[in-house]
C-alpha cells in the first residue's frame, strides 16, 4: 500500500519540459541528418576533388611545355639578336680601326713628306727604265734597220734600171715583192713597180698617138713591114719584139700597146706571161 502511494506520487512532467524534450529530439534528428550530408557531400567532394586534380595536372603539364617552348623560342631570339648586334659593333669596331689607320698614315706621310720622296724616287726609277727600254729596243731594231737599209739601197737601184727600160731591173723589182722578210721592202718594191708601170703606160699611149698608130698602116710603114704581110706574120714580130730581153721597156712598152690595137685584147703592161700564153694559143712561132 505504501509502494502504491509512492509510484503514484511520482512529479509529473510540466508542458515546458515535454516541449524542450520534443525540440532536443528533433534537433538529434536534425544533427543526424546534417551528418548524413556532409558525409556525401565530402565523399562527392573528394571525388570532384579528385577529378580536378589529374585535370589540373594534366593542364599543368601542357601550361609547362608552352611556357618551355616559349622559353626556348625567346632564347634563340635572344641569341641571334645578340649575335647581330656583336658583328654590327665587330664591322663598326672593324671601319673605325681602318679609318684610324688610314688617318695615321696620311698623318704620317704629312709629318715626313713621303709623297715627294716617292715621286723623286719613281721618277728616277722612270727615267732608268725608260733609257733600259730605249737602249733595248735600239739594239733590238738595229739590225733589222741595217738589213732595211740595204734592201731599200737594192730596191732603189731595181727600180733605177727599171724606169731607164733594164728589163734586168723589172724582173727583180717583182720578185723582191714576194721574197723580201721585211714587209716594209715589200711596200717599197710594190709602190715603185707600180708607178714606173704607170709612167711607161702614159708615155707609150702618147707616142701612139703623136705617130698615128691608131691606123694600122702607119705602124706597119714604122716597122718597115710589107703593107701586104699577113697579119699573123705581123703579130708575130709583135710578139717577138715583147719576149726580147735585150729590147729597151720604153719599146716593149710601145710594143703591147701595137698588140692591144690589133688584138682587141687588154693585156696588163709587161705581163709576158699572158703575151706567152696567147700567142701558143694562136699558133704563132
Amino acid at each position: 500500500m505504501t509502494e502504491s502511494i509512492s509510484k503514484d506520487q511520482s512529479p509529473q512532467k510540466s508542458d515546458t519540459q515535454i516541449h524542450y524534450e520534443e525540440l532536443r529530439k528533433f534537433f538529434e534528428k536534425i544533427l543526424g541528418w546534417t551528418l548524413i550530408a556532409l558525409s556525401i557531400i565530402i565523399a562527392a567532394g573528394g571525388f570532384f576533388f579528385y577529378s580536378n586534380i589529374s585535370g589540373f595536372r594534366s593542364d599543368m603539364n601542357t601550361a609547362i611545355g608552352n611556357i618551355s617552348n616559349n622559353a626556348n623560342v625567346a632564347i634563340d631570339r635572344t641569341r641571334d639578336s645578340a649575335q647581330q648586334s656583336i658583328t654590327a659593333i665587330r664591322n663598326e669596331a672593324s671601319k673605325l680601326a681602318i679609318s684610324e689607320a688610314h688617318s695615321r698614315v696620311n698623318e704620317a706621310f704629312k709629318q715626313t713628306n713621303i709623297k715627294t720622296m716617292i715621286d723623286a724616287v719613281a721618277k728616277e726609277e722612270l727615267t732608268q727604265t725608260i733609257q733600259q727600254r730605249i737602249a733595248e729596243e735600239v739594239d733590238r731594231i738595229t739590225p733589222k734597220m741595217e738589213s732595211n737599209l740595204t734592201e731599200a739601197g737594192n730596191v732603189a737601184d731595181m727600180a733605177m734600171r727599171m724606169r731607164i727600160g733594164l728589163r734586168s731591173g723589172l724582173t727583180d723589182l717583182r720578185k723582191i715583192q714576194s721574197t723580201s722578210n721585211s714587209e716594209t721592202i715589200r711596200q717599197l718594191a710594190a709602190r715603185l713597180y707600180s708607178r714606173i708601170l704607170i709612167d711607161y703606160e702614159s708615155t707609150s699611149a702618147i707616142f701612139m698617138n703623136e705617130y698615128g698608130f691608131q691606123d694600122i698602116s702607119n705602124i706597119k710603114k714604122f716597122y718597115n713591114i710589107p703593107p701586104n704581110a699577113s697579119d699573123s706574120l705581123f703579130r708575130s714580130n709583135i710578139v717577138q719584139t715583147i719576149e726580147n730581153d735585150d729590147i729597151d721597156l720604153s719599146q716593149v712598152a710601145l710594143n703591147f700597146q701595137i698588140l692591144r690595137k690589133l688584138t682587141g685584147v687588154k693585156f696588163n703592161m709587161f705581163d709576158f706571161a699572158a703575151v706567152q700564153d696567147w700567142s701558143k694559143k694562136q699558133g704563132l712561132k
